[in-house]
């Protein structure tokens, strides 16, 4: 027990230490602060998680890599967290399949992170991987239709962000072609918003009016006001 206490306060110091100076712009002298810590308790997760996601605030993603990969082959990880900084470094190199694995085992660690569901979802449709991707967002409605509202429209704008359009499209369109409306009409709606989105973030507003009307309609049907007006001021910007 007093040689645990002892590990934590040791801990405490190295990271405190490396605040201290990121906090300054002492970026370097943090890093190796942090390498200080891991050589100093080399069988613990905590140094290598706080210097991996330390390098991948400073875009150093290949170094960061290198340590979560050293600490798969040194330590049991237990912290769901390393997973996604992990993930988050492989994505930002543009490994995506390797990245969609490790968002994957931050998922089966804590099936609630619903950013690395999102991420992984993603990276699938990147990929082309379109029936994988589109299982896993067909699947989270089965737990929630609400959520699976947040994941599709989180899917959808993180696409956009990268620019990714033709990928989403084919993923909403792939997830469309499965869905029965006679069972799940909100969800469906939902995906035609979805790719109404995408075709106007694309530029391509043709695409988006049948999508958008679609959405209207359904919405109108079950009583949805609000979600109604929505697909209609996306109609109207597109005048």
């Amino acid at each position: 027990m007093a040689e645990d206490w002892n590990r934590v306060e040791q801990l405490s110091h190295y990271y405190e230490r490396a605040r201290w100076l990121a906090n300054r712009g002492h970026f370097e002298q943090a890093v190796q602060v942090l390498r200080a810590a891991i050589a100093a308790v080399p069988d613990e997760e905590g140094p290598y998680i706080a210097l991996g996601d330390f390098l991948v605030e400073l875009k150093r993603y290949r170094e960061a890599i290198a340590v979560f990969e050293a600490a798969l082959r040194t330590v049991t990880i237990q912290n769901r967290f390393f997973y996604r900084s992990y993930a988050d470094a492989l994505f930002a190199l543009g490994d995506y399949s390797t990245a969609a694995a490790v968002y994957g085992h931050a998922i089966a660690q804590y099936p609630g992170d619903y950013n690395a569901h999102t991420r992984r979802i993603v990276l699938l449709a990147i990929s082309g991987e379109l029936v994988v991707a589109s299982d896993a967002l067909i699947d989270l409605a089965q737990h929630s239709e609400s959520i699976a509202y947040l994941i599709d429209d989180a899917v959808a704008k993180t696409l956009a962000v990268y620019q990714q359009y033709a990928a989403g499209i084919r993923l909403f369109q792939t997830v469309l072609s499965r869905l029965d409306r006679a069972h799940s009409p909100v969800r469906v709606a939902n995906v035609h918003l979805a790719l109404g989105s995408l075709w106007i973030d694309q530029d391509q507003p043709g695409g988006a009016i049948q999508h958008l009307r679609a959405a209207q309609a359904i919405y109108q049907e079950y009583d949805m006001p609000e979600e109604a007006a929505a697909a209609e001021a996306m109609l109207e910007s597109l005048h």
